[in-house]
């Protein structure tokens, strides 16, 4: 599919800028992702894309090759992550601004020309944010009586239990036939943290729950499956039940759960359901908690307007933001060292200490598959996680906050790791993912021992050459 010129937009006086796409096994994203650059309201002969592609093994670079010719491909040979992914794209591009783009995104046609025209009205912005929301979705709601187990002998459980929630699994149907569904589903809010027992893995209610189902494009509807669970004492209230699907309630089987056991309902969301949605909002810009923990601005809220201007933020979210290439000249590229996470937190940190801005802007809009091409809270993610939040606050924050980030992180994976050991001891049951979550840690730990000397490598340079105060760059700090 070529990429068209738009009618009526002009080139003059508008800079050319490099759009680079980092893939890792993201296929069954490009079509869309690509497909959406090419509709943009921008001069053909002013952008250029590249996709740059982590030594993927699903064919997607085949696929780009066919399907969108004129896209830039680099191949790298071995997975460099998205730090060093997107540095490798940087190197290559050609553009005055370059921007960088998840995989797993649709683009608004104004997309683009909205950042540049924000990033053009002062040379001092290094970077700039667009409005991340999430994929079109389907907000689920889960609706029951609660119980409370401690009130019964034999518990000392003080939840209110709604109803357990053992699987969600979702059809997409287009033109009378049925697809697979590849779509990440999100518990947005009212669950308790997920848990198994041998055969059976769940998350109870706290009595009304919310799960996001993103839409896919063009779906006609979607066919949902559930499996519910009663699982409440003898003498407790039976669960009752209600569903709901942007707001209109679902009509269902049976609407008492069995207090010992599990039912199926099976329900299909039609067109008229579908489009009266709510958009939920990913990201509006980084924020920065007096931990030193990154955070999206706006995350999981419904979209109600309440982040609709253009303003200063501390920094842009690497899913989708605008870059001047001088800023890179001046500040230096991702740390390649962090392979995921924090990389663009990281960055925006350092440009600040150089004086650079970050703009927000409402109006340059991308749709984006949350966690679609890594888990949140998956070993990996963990894993990264922590260990970059500490490789940052090292390199840039003042020398004072240092010690005490150190001992609270190497506290935490000793507290873990001893709860492990007695627990494993004990013959205790561990709750799900504990061993994995201590094993992450440590690695972490371990790998941040390693590089500490060459952390400081970083921070001296950093320090040296910053122009702004730790004071200033403490005024963006958000307390929890």
């Amino acid at each position: 599919m070529a990429f068209r010129r738009r009618r009526g937009c002009l080139s003059l006086g508008l800079p050319f800028v490099s759009v680079i796409v980092t893939n890792f096994n993201g296929k069954r994203y490009l079509f869309d992702c690509l497909e959406s650059l090419s509709k943009i309201d921008y001069p053909k002969e002013k952008y250029e894309v590249i996709l740059v592609d982590n030594c993927s093994t699903d064919g997607s670079v085949g696929f780009v090759r066919t399907e969108f010719p004129p896209v830039k491909i680099i191949q790298n040979k071995r997975n460099l992550g998205f730090a060093e992914g997107n540095n490798v794209g940087i190197r290559h591009a050609k553009g005055e601004f370059l921007i960088l783009l998840n995989n797993d995104t649709i683009v608004d046609r104004k997309w683009l020309i909205k950042l540049v025209e924000v990033a053009q009205g002062d040379s001092s912005i290094g970077s700039c944010a667009s409005k991340i929301l999430f994929f079109p979705s389907l907000i689920l709601e889960i609706h029951s009586n609660t119980w409370t187990p401690s009130e019964y002998k034999g518990s000392t459980d003080n939840r209110r239990l709604g109803v357990a929630l053992e699987s969600i699994r979702v059809q997409t149907q287009k033109n009378g036939r049925s697809y697979p569904y590849f779509l990440p589903v999100e518990y947005l809010e009212g669950f308790y943290d997920r848990e198994s027992y041998p055969g059976l893995t769940f998350r109870w209610t706290q009595g009304k729950a919310k799960v996001r189902v993103p839409i896919p494009k063009d779906a006609d509807a979607l066919r949902l499956n559930l499996r519910l669970g009663g699982w409440r004492h003898e003498r407790a209230a039976p669960a009752n039940l209600s569903l709901y699907a942007n707001g209109h309630r679902l009509q269902v089987r049976n609407a008492t759960l069995p207090k010992t056991g599990s039912e199926n309902f099976t329900f299909t969301v039609g067109r008229e359901i579908l489009e009266d949605r709510v958009d939920v909002i990913c990201n509006t810009g980084i924020i920065l908690y007096e931990d030193i923990a990154g955070a999206d601005r706006g995350f999981r809220e419904i979209d109600k307007g309440q982040y609709d201007r253009v303003e200063e933020v501390f920094g842009a979210c690497g899913a989708s933001a605008l870059y001047r290439k001088k800023m890179f000249e001046d500040v230096g590229l991702f740390d390649g060292c962090f392979f995921a996470y924090y990389e663009d937190t990281d960055l925006a940190w350092r440009s600040r200490l150089r004086g650079w801005k970050c703009k927000y802007t409402h109006e340059s809009v991308v749709y984006h598959v949350h966690a679609g091409t890594s888990t949140e809270w998956s070993p990996f993610f963990i894993y990264h996680v922590e260990r970059n939040r500490i490789c940052m606050l090292v390199k840039n924050s003042r020398l004072r906050s240092i010690p005490h980030a150190l001992l609270l992180f190497f506290g935490l994976t000793l507290s873990l790791t001893s709860k492990y050991t007695l627990s494993k001891l004990a013959k205790r049951r561990l709750p799900r993912g504990f061993e994995a979550r201590v094993k992450m840690q440590s690695l972490a730990a371990a790998h941040l021992l390693r590089v500490f000397p060459e952390l400081i490598k970083k921070r001296i340079l950093i320090q040296r050459n910053r122009l702004v105060s730790h004071a200033e760059i403490e005024k963006w700090f958000v307390k929890r």
